[in-house]
């Protein structure tokens, strides 16, 4: 689910190609949306491998063979996260590396909009950890792994995480949230229909922050992207905000949705190693970069970027002991 979309006034253009032989892709949140209609397109690009994330066995085994069916393409695999909990995190991370396989493509899709406020069993507000903290997690544990395919291919890889056109909705400016970001966000009193975008904003932020703090010479690419308005079943816990309600008639399907994320993937359309790196630390929006909100942007936007960026990396250095040193080889 994302903001108010554009599509019916600018069109969607069909979904970009590329050959993908050699390439394992990982799609994280793919057994329904837009994660699922990601996986599918990448599916049919002669990749090496494509991995999908779910909630459960039942539901990854579902999703593989749905997709194999659907596209002919069979090397498809299926991994278990739960977002809520870090153990999960730590160990789908440390078992995918123990299997040793490439990963060349990360999608970072997996979120949540939860109707009230909830408690992880790690003590953090569940959208708050699941949407920005353990993918966030995901994102650095795998700086590693994507550098190393990355010069095996003598390639790019890339990372997309998925945010939202409601990343401009609000700020998170310290007049609302005080000298600690996350102590703020992690209180019932905090807690509203802001919730999700102040998450995707966070997207945002750490997005920026994390293609800035990589090595200039990192051969990563690091961007964000929002889908549009989706008729997704992600919203299904909460009521529409009567203008995005009104907006559904014109909202993109989840297929179209996800042309956004194979773009930022991808593209641009035929790109040079020089063009992809364009889209280094850039918001794709409607297969294009443009300008993140202007928040964003200003002065106090840059401030609360660093600001969340070092939050993120010491509260998930104390979740993860090989974290920091992943920081300090990788992240400048």
């Amino acid at each position: 689910m994302s903001g108010p979309s554009d599509s019916y006034i600018y069109g969607n253009k069909p979904v970009i190609k590329a050959d993908l032989s050699g390439k394992t892709v990982l799609v994280m949140g793919a057994n329904t949306g837009i994660g699922y209609d990601t996986a599918k397109h990448f599916a049919t690009m002669h990749p090496t491998k494509v991995i999908i994330t779910t909630r459960s066995e039942e539901k990854a085994a579902a999703t593989v063979s749905k997709i194999q069916k659907e596209t002919g393409f069979q090397n498809i695999e299926g991994r278990v996260v739960e977002l809520t909990r870090f153990a999960s995190v730590l160990e789908f991370v440390d078992k995918f590396n123990k299997d040793g396989d490439d990963l060349d493509i990360l999608i970072v899709n997996a979120g949540i909009i939860p109707a009230r406020f909830n408690l992880t069993p790690d003590g953090w507000e569940e959208t708050l950890q699941v949407n920005h903290l353990s993918n966030s997690l995901v994102s650095l544990l795998f700086l590693p792994r994507l550098a190393e395919s990355a010069k095996k291919h003598s390639s790019l890889s890339r990372i997309v995480i998925v945010s939202s056109e409601t990343h401009g909705w609000f700020d998170l400016g310290a007049e609302k949230t005080g000298s600690n970001v996350f102590e703020y966000l992690n209180t019932p009193a905090s807690f509203s229909e802001t919730r999700y975008p102040w998450t995707k904003l966070l997207n945002m932020l750490f997005t920026r922050a994390l293609a800035a703090h990589l090595e200039p010479t990192s051969n990563i690419i690091v961007n964000t992207v929002t889908p549009g308005l989706c008729r997704s079943d992600i919203a299904r816990n909460i009521s529409f905000n009567p203008h995005i309600e009104a907006q559904l008639p014109f909202a993109r399907s989840s297929e179209e949705g996800s042309r956004q994320l194979i773009w930022a993937a991808i593209g641009p359309d035929n790109a040079t190693v020089g063009e992809a790196k364009k889209l280094h630390g850039q918001y794709v929006h409607n297969t294009a970069i443009e300008p993140p909100s202007e928040w964003t942007r200003s002065e106090e936007g840059k401030v609360v970027q660093e600001k969340v960026w070092n939050e993120t990396v010491a509260v998930l250095s104390k979740v993860s002991p090989t974290l920091p040193n992943v920081i300090k080889t990788l992240v400048v």
